[in-house]
């Protein structure tokens, strides 16, 4: 990996990025540590040391690098994890295989978010997106979070997935539990007991959903996995439950942050609200704007696979690297005058969905899900306006989830 010249000085100690001190707005010290430290040690493990980078070109070079894995060979499970229900999901998860193995059950899943198969949901998210829009159309304001960003992308998963609608209400209790398993390196005895927990609940559930499911097939892509495993030689049980969770919670954690974020991104600016409002044609390139803006998954971690060297400093194998996702949206080397936001601007190539091997599979239906509940709403109410100037957000490094956001839906005086 190259390194950039002027650059084999920086220091290697720097403000925590993790800190829960900097969550309402984390893009200041992004900004520092692009210009001092691009390259810094965030913790140590023994023998072992975890990085963080956060330029857009190193960012993309170790995502993008086959060396770079997701696990060590000696460890598929983190010792954090060990003797829970987490240790037993944790192997099996598509975001935790590497190579022929990941392929393999990428392959699986892969069918199921083409761009044709997602454009087939069109019509239904449309009927979502509207019920939701519907129901708060005479009233004054709206919680954003649980009243639109969790609903549309929940509904449209579980559908997917063949789940009832009234078991959904279950998933927004487990799912922020469960997601702590892939933060597994920060983690406080509580926080796993916690991720156990949950963990154990959505095995449970989905088991006694899958079991379901074996006596009445339909054409849910559940469906379609349960054909696989069956067939004997491509999908275990214990990685089609693994999958299924991960569907689950993937399928719309990352969407709700992205519908919320976008939310408040243009409500913060309120010109671009209008515009957005007056030219609907815009709406594709405001998602892509808001996913680079504030992006939903901050960090992305890799293990080194080989001796690397970055900016005079040796990376050994076994390290961790985490490159962060929502500094590297933000590098003046992807886009110009990268600190504005700007729906005008033509797509660049953020990182918000990852590179390279593990790119998110989920992509294009987050994309969709976003434009129709972001663009209705703007539609919808073109005069709306935040009702709260507080940024809270879940107790969590790695997603950029709003606890909530209280909008206005007609206008009124500003704040």
């Amino acid at each position: 990996m190259a390194e950039t010249a002027a650059q084999t000085d920086a220091p290697l100690t720097t403000p925590d990025p993790f800190d829960p001190g900097i969550r309402a707005n984390p893009y200041p010290t992004y900004a520092r540590m692009r210009r001092d430290t691009p390259l810094c040690c965030v913790a140590r493990d023994g023998e072992a040391s975890v990085w963080a980078v956060v330029r857009y070109a190193d960012c993309r070079a170790v995502l993008r690098d086959p060396s770079m894995g997701m696990t060590t060979p000696a460890t598929l499970v983190p010792e954090s994890l060990q003797g829970g229900a987490a240790a037993r999901v944790f192997p099996n998860m598509l975001t935790f295989t590497d190579g022929a193995r990941h392929a393999r059950l990428r392959g699986l899943v892969a069918k199921a978010f083409t761009p044709r198969t997602v454009g087939r949901l069109e019509t239904r998210i449309r009927e979502i997106v509207g019920d939701r829009l519907d129901a708060v159309e005479h009233r004054a304001e709206i919680e954003v979070m649980g009243e639109l960003a969790f609903v549309v992308p929940v509904f449209v998963i579980c559908e997917m997935l063949g789940i009832p609608v009234e078991d959904r209400a279950f998933f927004k209790s487990w799912t922020p539990d469960f997601s702590r398993i892939f933060e597994s390196e920060r983690l406080t005895p509580q926080q796993t007991a916690a991720c156990h927990q949950a963990t154990e609940a959505l095995a449970t559930y989905l088991e006694d959903h899958i079991e379901r499911r074996r006596s009445a097939p339909g054409e849910a892509i559940l469906d379609h996995l349960i054909a696989a495993e069956e067939s004997g030689d491509r999908l275990s049980h214990e990685e089609l439950l693994a999958i299924s969770i991960q569907l689950l919670n993937a399928g719309y954690e990352t969407t709700m942050s992205l519908i919320g974020n976008g939310v408040r991104a243009l409500l913060d600016h309120p010109a671009q609200w209008r515009v957005l409002s007056r030219d609907p044609s815009l709406v594709p390139q405001a998602v892509e704007e808001c996913l680079r803006w504030d992006t939903p998954v901050q960090y992305s971690g890799r293990v080194a696979g080989r001796r690397t060297e970055m900016y005079g400093t040796v990376i050994e194998p076994g390290d961790t690297i985490l490159t962060i996702l929502g500094a590297a949206n933000r590098d003046s080397e992807l886009c110009e005058d990268a600190e504005r936001f700007d729906i005008g601007r033509d797509p660049v190539d953020h990182l918000s969905f990852g590179f390279g091997a593990h790119f998110c599979l989920g992509a294009h239906l987050a994309r969709l899900e976003a434009r129709l509940a972001i663009g209705g709403l703007v539609q919808r109410f073109p005069d709306a306006r935040l009702l709260e100037e507080a940024r809270s957000y879940r107790d969590s490094a790695l997603f950029r989830v709003p606890d909530s956001l209280r909008v206005e839906l007609h206008g009124g005086p500003g704040l």
